[in-house]
């Protein structure tokens, strides 16, 4: 929460200023004076949208701006959004201006929301250089691992099935890259759906991001295919030629995906990878695929980094940071990307 308040407070009041030209335009049209365009207030506030680095924010970041009314406002989702408010085919002005009008009043409350409970947190001796300090020891990641849906845990068997799973996905890319399993520490726990933190070294993070940006991109390639398949099927269109060419469609979108991750991921393991070794790694990225693909949900954040002018300062370190970070913005962005597929197909079913 405090890192998020950090970010809403730094990128809301900026995106207001964005949302606010539409929102006087539209009110002004709606009013019956002599019509304004809209593009030009549109086209910044749709590029502004795009650009946000919402690959920033974690699952459960997410779910609380979804939980305060703003989170479809901002980002690739706060631009699908706009165009679907604005840019419809009965075009009705003060219906349109109404909505950007709540949607400037949402992003301004959930700005005051978000720092009325920081200021309560820190009246309660809660401050983000504390918890940073608590939670990650020096140049370790923060993994969290949300066990939802399918692969939820709510009984002691589950809990079983679940550690089982894990400390095999942990141990066989640990493995893979030299390391033990007992170098990844589980430093907390968060309630709501389970999670279970963890702070990995950079090499495990930079490996497991890689196994997350391609579960997403696998995620969002099938999505499609399985809405075609039930669309398919609702308009009694389906036979078995249909049936056999998706199945092949999806085989094609899982091959290709597990063939490219298996590329990238080869590159940041040692050339003296044994073939047992290779074999675990193989269950491990399996188990991990199939833990995302039945509801469950792996984020990262990045330590905060040094800087060059600190006495203790690594470059190599640093270099490492860097990279790792970019891996994470890509799992981070295929994830946004996935869920913003499923939106639209969700939209596009209730009309």
């Amino acid at each position: 929460m405090l890192e998020l308040d950090d970010w809403v407070q730094e990128l809301i009041p900026e995106l207001v200023n964005s949302y606010s030209p539409l929102a006087k335009v539209l009110q002004h049209n709606a009013s019956g004076q002599p019509m304004q365009t809209i593009e030009s207030a549109l086209t910044d506030l749709d590029n502004h949208l795009r650009a946000m680095p919402t690959e920033e924010l974690s699952s459960q970041q997410m779910s609380v701006l979804d939980e305060m009314d703003g989170g479809h406002l901002i980002g690739n989702r706060g631009a699908y959004w706009v165009e679907r408010v604005v840019k419809t085919s009965t075009y009705d002005p003060a219906t349109t201006a109404k909505k950007v009008g709540n949607a400037v009043s949402s992003l301004t409350k959930s700005l005051k929301e978000m720092q009325s409970f920081v200021n309560s947190a820190k009246n309660l001796g809660f401050y983000l250089e504390d918890q940073d300090m608590l939670r990650l020891q020096s140049g370790r990641f923060r993994v969290s691992i949300c066990f939802q849906q399918e692969v939820g845990i709510n009984s002691v068997p589950d809990l079983k099935n679940r550690s089982n799973d894990w400390f095999q996905i942990i141990n066989g890319v640990a493995q893979a890259l030299g390391e033990k399993p007992e170098d990844t520490k589980v430093v907390g726990v968060a309630n709501g759906s389970t999670w279970v933190i963890l702070g990995a070294t950079a090499a495990l993070t930079k490996a497991l991001a890689i196994i997350s940006k391609h579960a997403r991109e696998i995620s969002s390639n099938a999505f499609g295919i399985l809405h075609d398949i039930e669309d398919y099927r609702n308009k009694r269109r389906m036979n078995k030629h249909f049936e056999k060419g998706f199945a092949l469609a999806l085989d094609e979108v899982k091959d290709k995906g597990l063939e490219s991750l298996m590329e990238e991921l080869s590159s940041v393991l040692p050339e003296s990878i044994t073939p047992e070794k290779t074999g675990r790694l193989k269950l491990s990225v399996e188990k991990l695929l199939n833990f995302i693909d039945k509801g469950g949900d792996v984020d990262f954040s990045a330590p905060v980094e040094t800087s060059s002018e600190d006495e203790d300062f690594d470059a190599d370190a640093a270099a490492i940071v860097s990279e790792v970070k970019r891996l994470i913005e890509d799992a981070q962005r295929a994830k946004h990307a996935a869920r913003l597929i499923e939106k639209q197909v969700e939209d596009k079913s209730d009309d």
